[in-house]
């Protein structure tokens, strides 16, 4: 908190007070910390409502652990990960679980494929060298 004030005049009225140039009228602490939108948990929430008191409609919580600014990437990572690996075993499974009847393997039906188009075809000539 900081503040402009150079002194302070009591709200009754009275003498006014200066501040000493040395010392700050305030405290002043710098912690790290995270704002978290809907941090509170749901017992401690509960007990507020139980003993009336006003909790705002989502509450937002400081927290002070050095990791909360990190922590969300790293749980989005890690989700990521598994869903990746899950898919990598998947279209692996199902490269090695595809039938032969489907691609030119030995044991396929379709080994040899012939052209069956009814019409002459096209010759587009030597592939361009890039």
């Amino acid at each position: 908190m900081k503040t402009n004030a150079t002194v302070y005049l009591p709200s009754g009225g009275g003498r006014m007070f200066e501040f000493s140039r040395g010392t700050p009228p305030f405290q002043m602490t710098t912690e790290p910390g995270v704002l978290v939108h809907d941090g509170l948990p749901g017992p401690l929430g509960e007990l507020y409502r139980k003993n009336n008191i006003a909790v705002a409609a989502p509450p937002i919580v400081l927290d002070f652990s050095s990791g909360a600014d990190v922590m969300p990437f790293f749980v989005t990572a890690g989700i990521s990960a598994i869903f990746g690996f899950f898919m990598l075993v998947a279209a692996a499974t199902m490269t090695v679980r595809r039938p032969c009847s489907t691609h030119n393997c030995a044991g396929g039906s379709r080994a040899s494929v012939t052209n069956t188009t009814a019409g002459p075809t096209m010759d587009l000539g030597p592939w361009p060298a890039f």
